[in-house]
Parts: structure tokens; C-alpha cells; sequence
């Protein structure tokens, strides 16, 4: 196997299109980095508030790749493993992602990069997560609810027999 030296290398690499100076050029031109440093702002410039805060309702798979921190191919791979990750698909096909979904990979990714969890370990925490918010936020009793129709409905019933006895009382007396 033939070795490259350093010319032919930076030839080459440029040829490839994958080259240190095709992703500074991505950088300047799209301001998008292939991976986000972990004392980085979530949102890229322009993308959403640094503060972690997403601007837009929906976002292609490159800027929430961007968001997260991670390469798109990641993202398609959540996607298979969690299920709670479902972007919806564009009229030609591409990915678009809910806010929601940018939120849920952002916690997916604090899980498996910064926590250490195992993709399993992630999908349960989040899993548990969700069952603490359902359980946080008690629904009321189907007795409560009907009985607080019932008496609107009996409030609104004399409010109506009220205005047809003062109709009828007008109509009596022209």
C-alpha cells in the first residue's frame, strides 16, 4: 500500500472534500461546527437564545444537529431508540423536528454524554420522567367534572327561563 506524503495528502484531502479547511470553511460560512464543545452555547448564533431556548418551532436535521451537538447520523439513530423522537418528514422527504423533539434530544444527549447512562438507562430515566410530570398534575375526578357541567348547565337553564318570562311579559303588555 502506498503511503501519501505531506503534499500529496493536502491534495488529496482537498479532492476528498474532507479535508480541516472544508469544515473551517463550513464553520465561517454556515457558522455550524461538527461537534459542540461542552462549554458552548446549545443554540448556534442565530438559531435560538443561548440560554437554551429554542426560537423557531421546527428545525432540519443539520441545525438540531448543530443544537445538540452531535452528528446527523446520530439523530436518525435516537430516533430508532427512542420513542418519544419522532420527527415528521418535509413534502421532499427531509426530516423536520418539533421543538419538542429538539428538547428531548437535548436531554437524551445530557444523559448518554454527560450523565454516562447506556442508551436502556436513558430511555428509562426519560421514561420516568414523563411518569413523575403525569403523576405531578393530578386529573380531576370524572364526578367533579360532571357535576361542575351540571350546574352550569342548570345556571344557564334559569338565566333562559328568566329572559323568556321577561319576552313574554313585554309581548303581553305591546
Amino acid at each position: 500500500m502506498a503511503t501519501i506524503d505531506g503534499a500529496e495528502k493536502v491534495a488529496h484531502e482537498s479532492r476528498k472534500g474532507g479535508g480541516a479547511g472544508d469544515l473551517e470553511q463550513r464553520v465561517r460560512t454556515q457558522g455550524v461546527a461538527a461537534e459542540r464543545p461542552p462549554d458552548a452555547p446549545i443554540c448556534p448564533a442565530g438559531q435560538g437564545e443561548p440560554s437554551g431556548g429554542l426560537s423557531k418551532p421546527y428545525y432540519r436535521i443539520g441545525e438540531v444537529a448543530a443544537i445538540v451537538g452531535v452528528k446527523p447520523h446520530v439523530l436518525r439513530y435516537w430516533e430508532g431508540e427512542f420513542r418519544n423522537v419522532r420527527p415528521t418528514k418535509s413534502s421532499k422527504g427531509h426530516r423536520v423536528y418539533a421543538r419538542r423533539d429538539v428538547e428531548t434530544l437535548l436531554r437524551v444527549r445530557g444523559l448518554l454524554h454527560d450523565k454516562g447512562y447506556t442508551i436502556a438507562g436513558a430511555r428509562r430515566q426519560l421514561s420516568s420522567d414523563a411518569e413523575k410530570i403525569a403523576r405531578s398534575a393530578p386529573l380531576p375526578s370524572a364526578r367533579s367534572v360532571t357535576s361542575a357541567i351540571k350546574e352550569e348547565l342548570l345556571a344557564l337553564r334559569s338565566e333562559i327561563e328568566a329572559f323568556l318570562e321577561t319576552l313574554q311579559d313585554e309581548a303581553e303588555r305591546s
